[in-house]
């Protein structure tokens, strides 16, 4: 292995731009399938890791909207003078947009809590997000971001509709697309993901991808041996799509075949290899992920010398270990 291959050799470099390519990347899903953590478990654990040295790269705490009530006795009873307990509230799927209404409303007075966004998905084959965006912007606060989920049904034509939506209201609302999910099945083609990333990336709307993203690089990944797409993969894929002038080509081969690149030293160096400038356009685009194990892709990360090498997160209550894919 050469220098530049080297992980110890690209970690020393790490630091320069990694805060700008991955700061605030993971949003802590430790509650959602599969890894259903306990509510009480996966607050003091949140708590643990953003106050550790890895605490950086690691965003706000999802919740689902139904549960708004089982919170505030845990914030008020481990109440800390340094900072909010960031919230992202999650509706799923059929859920009725008052609920996460209410449970915005519900929570907005808890000492020691934030709500930072909600997140709420399409009906099944929906496109338009027209009366979504416009019934939770009417309602939630202007700080609220707002982050609107699609399915694979003519996902152009939906993040075109989320695309104005942000524009019409003038609020911070963005895409949302699962990348994966409980089952092998629930993985989308990389056909299909390359498509959203090109879409997302010609409209500059920022999206935030989910389920199944616990790896550094695309692989046979669970105990199936079925394919997880990769954090490197992502990235790699939005900067090139940024970059890509010939979008009646998109997804083309170029953007699938970096979502399926399995070579973890060449993405490592590709991700280190962007400036921050370069790394701020990918997160403009690429928000976030959720994950319900936030620690395994930070610790290959680090392995790769993406990210400096992990200090010891303090010691907590084990949570449960999950298993393939993820549901948010």
């Amino acid at each position: 292995m050469s220098s530049v291959d080297d992980p110890a050799s690209r970690r020393a470099d790490s630091g320069a731009h990694s805060g700008a390519l991955f700061d605030g990347l993971i949003d802590d899903a430790a509650i959602f399938p599969p890894g259903l953590a306990p509510l009480d478990l996966a607050v003091a654990r949140h708590r643990d890791i953003r106050g550790s040295a890895v605490g950086r790269y690691v965003g706000p705490f999802l919740l689902s909207a139904s549960r708004w009530r089982e919170l505030p006795p845990l914030i008020e009873r481990d109440a800390e003078p340094d900072g909010a307990f960031d919230v992202v509230l999650i509706n799923r799927r059929g859920d009725s947009l008052a609920d996460i209404c209410d449970a915005a409303s519900g929570l907005a007075h808890t000492a020691g809590l934030r709500v930072v966004g909600v997140e709420a998905a399409l009906p099944a084959g929906a496109t338009d997000a027209t009366g979504t965006v416009a019934a939770l912007a009417e309602t939630l606060p202007a700080d609220q971001r707002i982050s609107v989920e699609i399915d694979d049904t003519e996902p152009d034509l939906a993040l075109r509709s989320i695309a104005a939506a942000r524009e019409a209201t003038g609020r911070d609302v963005r895409g949302k697309f699962r990348t994966g999910g409980t089952a092998p099945a629930d993985s989308p083609s990389a056909d299909t993901l390359a498509a959203v990333i090109a879409a997302a990336a010609r409209l500059r709307l920022p999206i935030k991808f989910t389920a199944g993203l616990h790896h550094a690089v695309t692989g046979p990944h669970g105990p199936s041996g079925s394919r997880q797409y990769g954090v490197l993969n992502i990235i790699a894929a939005v900067h090139a799509a940024l970059h890509t002038s010939d979008y009646d080509d998109v997804p083309g081969r170029a953007l699938v075949d970096t979502l399926l690149q399995i070579d973890a030293d060449r993405l490592a160096a590709e991700a280190l290899s962007l400036d921050r400038t370069q790394a701020l356009a990918v997160r403009s685009v690429f928000t976030s992920f959720g994950c319900c194990g936030v620690l395994e892709p930070l610790a290959e990360l680090a392995d790769l010398g993406v990210l400096p090498q992990m200090a010891q997160v303090p010691p907590a209550a084990p949570l449960p270990l999950p298993v393939e894919g993820t549901s948010q």
